[in-house]
């Protein structure tokens, strides 16, 4: 039987037997922050097996959804349809928020979106001197780390390579106001 109920993964509803395998799972669904959501709506019945020789029956179907997003979930339930079976399925209900779809051409640009670059014009016509100016760069990283007092690691600091994406972005875009004039 279930010990104690936490309200981040098994509602107060649903079928009462836990093994230790669903302790387990339980325990998973917990430190993922998933919700056995069928177990937070009332239902006739939330059996989704029946054992052949015993005819005991068991929830074993579940839809695991991350505790942000059960606020789209309107009920679950077991679905039988007619078809002679001892597994049931489950099925779920849910309300979407509507998001209005804005073609990319049609979206309006922000002062912060970064200039569009034309990527086969570098790779094309540009490849050279951009890379020749990628390596000047790293050299004057280099150079300036044996110019300083610190201990020399063969290994880019975060702040390393957080300056040379920098210079790359700027370089790419550099070159894309060049070729736009």
């Amino acid at each position: 039987m279930r010990k104690t109920s936490l309200p981040t993964s098994l509602g107060p509803h649903g079928n009462q037997k836990l093994n230790q395998r669903g302790e387990n799972i339980r325990a998973l669904m917990n430190q993922l922050e998933l919700r056995a959501i069928s177990t937070f709506y009332q239902s006739k019945s939330y059996d989704t097996w029946l054992h052949p020789a015993t005819k005991e029956e068991y929830q074993l179907d579940h839809f695991l959804i991350p505790k942000v997003h059960a606020k789209y979930i309107i009920n679950v339930k077991q679905k039988m349809n007619g078809v002679p079976s001892n597994h049931a399925a489950i099925s779920i209900k849910l309300k979407l928020p509507n998001f209005k779809f804005i073609p990319l051409n049609k979206r309006t640009s922000t002062k912060n979106e970064a200039k569009m670059i034309n990527n086969k014009l570098l790779r094309e016509v540009y490849i050279g001197s951009f890379k020749s100016s990628i390596n000047d760069f790293i050299k004057q990283l280099e150079k300036e780390k044996t110019e300083s007092s610190l201990p020399i690691s063969p290994h880019p600091t975060p702040k390393d390579l957080e300056q040379l994406k920098k210079f790359i972005v700027n370089k790419a875009q550099g070159l894309a106001e060049e070729t736009t004039q």
